[in-house]
């Protein structure tokens, strides 16, 4: 029953083949509060957005606003745009340190983070992409959303979660899967957060800007310190078949560390009805205009040369 790194079947994320990652747990509360191992291949700049250039960038500058009238938003409006910017300066604040969250406050987050993961089961690929990204804008307030999840019986569900929680990585998030399986005990349910915990050295690339997996060398030193001495000592104390095989398994995902980040392909190397396929998706959706404006050149490129073939003697 643990699962084996199978293929997804969760709709695709982005517009080209990428791949749909007690008291600890109160302390990831207050830590917000105080304070196939292949590389993916997309179209050049598609899978995350570096230069910050997305819809919800312009217009209202929202940043300026105080926390609660961003949280007030997560509930009080419909309109995508102004939900992807609350949870932006959300998130932004969480990982400046910078976000001190009322108890009230912080159950509207999780409520806002639980419908996203309940929009795992959408049909379309836009409806699970849009979740996907708004989970990451929130970043570790949703976490605490994510880790209820992990042993979802919905297996697009616990992998959201599963996925999400490696993506945003850190000791907080750790411990909390360490003290999950410690007080776990239902067979399949602690074999689910052992296999999460074999995630923690995964990379992945955040689907929007200023979000930042752990790297490689500090999760190393991460599952150094807390995931390899945790599962040794837990490899002695049980014997649950499903729970000793999750266990190798997370020990040998934690030695292959995947990387799931999309690699870039020139877009010379596209054929033309597929960038006009994309290039029109993100146009109706609203998205990615730097990138809109990448393919739109490329087209116009391969238009002036068919031109000047057309002409040549």
């Amino acid at each position: 029953d643990v699962p084996i790194r199978e293929a997804s079947t969760a709709p695709t994320v982005t517009a080209a083949c990428v791949a749909k990652p007690t008291e600890v747990v109160d302390s990831l509360a207050s830590s917000v509060a105080t304070t196939n191992t292949e590389p993916r291949t997309v179209l050049a700049g598609v899978g995350g957005n570096p230069d910050g250039q997305n819809p919800e960038d312009r217009d209202e500058n929202v940043s300026v606003l105080s926390t609660a009238e961003i949280v007030k938003r997560l509930t009080n409006t419909t309109d995508k745009i102004e939900l992807r910017k609350a949870a932006q300066v959300l998130g932004d604040r969480a990982i400046a340190g910078a976000l001190v969250l009322s108890a009230d406050e912080n159950e509207v987050v999780l409520k806002a983070a639980q419908r996203c993961m309940s929009a795992a089961t959408a049909e379309d690929g836009r409806g699970y992409t849009e979740a996907k990204e708004q989970l990451e804008r929130m970043w570790w307030p949703a976490g605490l959303a994510m880790l209820e999840h992990v042993a979802d019986p919905n297996p697009q569900i616990a992998e959201m979660a599963i996925q999400g929680l490696s993506l945003m990585r850190n000791e907080t998030i750790v411990r909390a899967l360490i003290e999950r399986i410690k007080s776990e005990s239902r067979t399949k349910a602690k074999a689910m957060h052992i296999f999460a915990l074999g995630c923690m050295t995964e990379q992945y690339e955040s689907l929007v800007p200023r979000r930042t997996c752990m790297n490689a060398k500090e999760s190393e030193l991460l599952a150094d310190k807390l995931i390899r001495p945790f599962l040794e000592h837990l490899e002695k104390t049980v014997t649950a078949p499903d729970v000793l095989l999750a266990i190798r398994q997370a020990r040998a995902d934690l030695k292959q560390a995947a990387d799931h980040r999309p690699r870039d392909i020139s877009l010379e190397k596209v054929d033309e009805k597929i960038l006009r396929t994309f290039l029109a998706a993100m146009e109706k959706n609203g998205s990615n205009p730097s990138i809109c404006d990448l393919y739109r050149k490329e087209l116009a490129r391969r238009s002036h040369t068919n031109v000047l073939e057309s002409v040549s003697p």
